[in-house]
């Protein structure tokens, strides 16, 4: 699996390229993120995929776009994790319960990692889109159970250079965000990090 997180900040066209995106390849999944908020934004995006396609959206905020958009999962915010927590519970809404969180210490993946279908592993390497944001642990998903292995995924300076050496370190899903924003054609670097996975059977 490979998920792109969105850029922080709005960009132009950014709805036509999220849909390429997941039209173009059927192993990448979405994260929606914006630290600011962007309910309309959001909400606009949203409106433009049909239902298959959001099946493989999470969002990270405005959480309440799930009232209208049932098939799109939840992100849990680093730090507030709590095994026996739904979305049901914290919003009341009839959520369905958050899909994916973001752990930043093999303890915290150990103690609560059952408790998501996948979750981030963060950061492996230097970030690419946070100057001097930068591992302060060697990840390993060798250290892991089989269960939390299959769901751990690699983020933080995650490109098509440092893809083989996430693989390397037990990592079978990866998350991109920097890799694909920050440099030319966001839908061509994309596609070619999951060429990449295929070609070097880094899913594998």
């Amino acid at each position: 699996m490979l998920i792109v997180i969105s850029a922080p900040e709005l960009i132009p066209h950014e709805k036509e390229i999220v849909k390429m995106m997941l039209r173009s390849e059927p192993e990448v999944r979405f994260h929606w993120r914006k630290p600011g908020g962007a309910l309309l934004e959001g909400h606009k995006l949203l409106d433009t995929l049909d239902s298959e396609e959001l099946k493989r959206v999470v969002l990270h905020q405005d959480h309440e776009l799930q009232q209208y958009f049932p098939e799109v999962g939840l992100h849990q915010k680093s730090g507030s994790h709590n095994g026996s927590e739904t979305a049901t519970e914290r919003f009341g809404n009839g959520y369905s319960a958050f899909v994916s969180t973001s752990f930043h210490s093999a303890e915290e993946v150990l103690q609560c990692g059952d408790s998501y279908r996948y979750f981030f592993c963060s950061p492996v390497f230097p970030s690419i889109s946070k100057q001097g944001y930068a591992p302060s642990n060697n990840w390993n998903t060798g250290l892991f159970p089989s269960e939390l292995k299959q769901k751990a995924v690699a983020l933080g300076g995650i490109s098509i250079e440092t893809l083989p050496e996430a693989h390397q370190k037990g990592f079978r899903h990866f998350a991109l965000l920097g890799a694909v924003w920050q440099h030319g054609d966001p839908v061509e670097n994309c596609i070619q990090a999951v060429t990449l996975c295929r070609e070097q059977d880094l899913f594998a």
